[in-house]
Formats: structure tokens, C-alpha cells, sequence
């Protein structure tokens, strides 16, 4: 049995303790937490999903994802990006076919923001921009990987306004004052998990945002999450169905995320989420390993030969050769 190396509150810690004691009395590979609640309350839930991500100072990862249209199973879109993030610093870099150019993977983008300026490059045109603002494709929230594991950053908006609280941010949903903790655990293929659902405030009790399935046992992964669009069915779910333990966290490496239509009780188009598997077994994803800052600053590494425009000088030049 493994607990994460968490801070919780010292009663929580202590029940905790005390289960898991008398588990290993009776069981050789005993579960966590045996209780059904634990005595753990959705501020203890926050703590140690907080706890668990502050302890990622940088974060690399390499996938894939199929965007199909259901039933017909016709692919609109393959992608294989590469994201490596370190703080609010990110650089996104993605090959990417649509309809017939699937296949080739034909067209390739780079994204990337320093921390001071965002810069755009389309490799496959050989041109790049430096931004006047930081654009939504050099942002967590646009990448696959991050709407899976909640790993966005926190928006820092109103809790109070709906569309501040749809960052996909743990940090954000679990407290949010909107956010509930379920009486009782679920099963989500056949693992044990706290249930958080997240409305606009007191008021709006009918007008569920998101519901969040949580497995304790590893690290508080979401394996589940479905958002709401107003009443009735959910209008897109996240399914994961693979999780992996790397540097000591866990991480959803391979689900499926639906969509559904405003009047649609069956799912519409389908977005297949897999990290990439190594020759070696292990998959495309380290987490605080050496990453320099330059990584992020998209314009000190465009071949000779690139245009560059600065949308807030409005000038350009080519890489390697006299400005214009």
C-alpha cells in the first residue's frame, strides 16, 4: 500500500493511520481508504490534490489524439503534439493532418509562451509571429493532456461566474463554494472514488457544471469527469482508462473524451487521448527533470530562412537575412 507524501489536517491523518493499521492486521495487499468516506472532507481532498501538484515544478509529455465523428467513426483530425510547461511557461509543438492528409501528419505548428511574449510558428510555411497577446493554443487548456488530468492553472477569476469556474483546474472546481462532496463513494471501472459535483453557487442547485470522480488510492486521478450545460444530460465526458505513476504522481495516460449534442442522448464525436508509449515499455512523460527557460522562447530557435513579423512593431524580417 503507498500514501502519497501529503499534508492533511492532523484528525484526517491520524483516522488514515489508523485504518491502514488495521488493514495489514487482515489483508496482505490492503485498500485506502477502507471507510467508505474516511472522515475525509472535500477541504481535505483539495489539500492533497494541491499538495500532490505543487510538487510538479516542470512537466513534459508527448501524445497523440483522434478527433472521429459517431457513429460513422470518420476521423476529422490526428495530432501528435509534444507539451513542456514549467510554471505559466509553455511550448507546444504539433504535427497535425486533417480529413485526407491524416496519414502525413502534414502540417506542423509550434507554440510557445516565455513567460513575457507568445511566439507562433508554422513550420510547414516557414513563417512566425511574435504576438501582441498570448493567445488560447499557448495555454494548458488547449491541450489534451491537461483537460484529462485537471492540471490547468488556476483561472483566478470570480468563483462566482460560471465561465471562470470551466478552467479545467482542480485547484479551482474543488473550491469553488458551488463544490460538493457526495455522501458516498462510486465505482469507476471497479475502483472506489469520492464524487465532487460543482454548481454556479447555493442558488443554482439545478444547474449542475461538473461532476468529478476521484480515486483516492492514486494520487485523487480523475477518472471520470462529465460537464454540464444546463439541465438534462451531460454534454461532454472524460473517460479515462489507463493511469500510470510517474516520479511519484499519478497521471490519466490514455481515455476518451464525448461530446454530445444540445439534444443528444448518444455521443456525437469522440477525441481518443493516448500518450505515447516508448520502445521501452515506459511512456512519453517526465516531470521535473532539466528544463531551461530558452525551451520556451519559440523565436530563438527559428531556422535561417523563417519570416518573422512582430504584430506589435509591425515589423519583419527573415531569420538569418536583412529586415524589412
Amino acid at each position: 500500500m503507498k500514501l502519497s507524501r501529503l499534508n492533511i489536517t492532523a484528525n484526517s491523518c491520524l483516522i488514515a493511520c489508523m485504518i491502514a493499521l488495521t488493514a495489514n492486521l487482515f489483508y496482505a495487499e490492503p485498500a485506502w481508504p477502507v471507510d467508505p468516506r474516511a472522515d475525509l472532507s472535500l477541504t481535505d481532498i483539495h489539500a492533497i490534490v494541491d499538495a500532490n501538484r505543487s510538487m510538479i515544478e516542470n512537466l513534459t509529455v508527448t501524445y497523440t489524439y483522434n478527433a472521429t465523428v459517431v457513429p460513422e467513426g470518420e476521423v476529422l483530425v490526428h495530432q501528435r503534439e509534444t507539451t513542456i510547461v514549467k510554471g505559466d511557461k509553455i511550448v507546444r509543438d504539433m504535427n497535425y493532418g486533417w480529413r485526407q492528409d491524416i496519414d502525413n501528419l502534414k502540417f506542423h505548428r509550434i507554440v510557445g509562451f516565455d513567460g513575457n511574449r507568445s511566439v507562433d510558428y508554422t513550420v510547414h510555411n516557414s513563417q512566425a509571429i511574435v504576438l501582441k497577446s498570448r493567445p488560447q493554443a499557448a495555454n494548458r487548456y488547449n491541450s489534451e493532456f491537461f483537460n484529462f488530468n485537471l492540471l490547468n492553472l488556476p483561472h483566478g477569476g470570480d468563483t462566482k461566474n460560471i465561465y471562470s469556474l470551466l478552467d479545467a483546474s482542480a485547484s479551482t472546481w474543488l473550491s469553488a463554494p458551488g463544490a460538493r462532496l457526495r455522501e458516498a463513494m462510486e465505482p469507476i471501472g471497479g475502483r472506489q472514488c469520492y464524487v465532487v459535483d460543482l454548481y454556479p453557487n447555493e442558488e443554482l442547485k439545478d444547474r449542475k457544471l461538473v461532476s468529478l470522480w476521484l480515486d483516492p488510492e492514486r494520487g485523487f486521478v480523475p477518472l471520470r469527469q462529465e460537464l454540464w450545460l444546463g439541465k438534462g444530460y451531460p454534454r461532454v465526458i472524460y473517460e479515462v482508462s489507463e493511469v500510470a505513476e510517474i516520479g511519484g504522481q499519478w497521471f490519466a495516460v490514455k481515455g476518451i473524451r464525448s461530446y454530445f449534442g444540445v439534444k443528444d442522448e448518444a455521443a456525437t464525436h469522440q477525441h481518443q487521448f493516448d500518450v505515447l508509449e516508448q520502445e521501452d515499455g515506459s511512456f512519453a512523460l517526465q516531470i521535473n527533470t532539466e528544463v531551461s527557460d530558452d525551451e520556451f522562447d519559440v523565436a530563438k530557435k527559428l531556422p535561417p530562412g523563417t519570416y518573422l513579423l512582430d504584430e506589435v512593431t509591425m515589423l519583419g524580417k527573415t531569420v538569418g537575412g536583412d529586415s524589412k
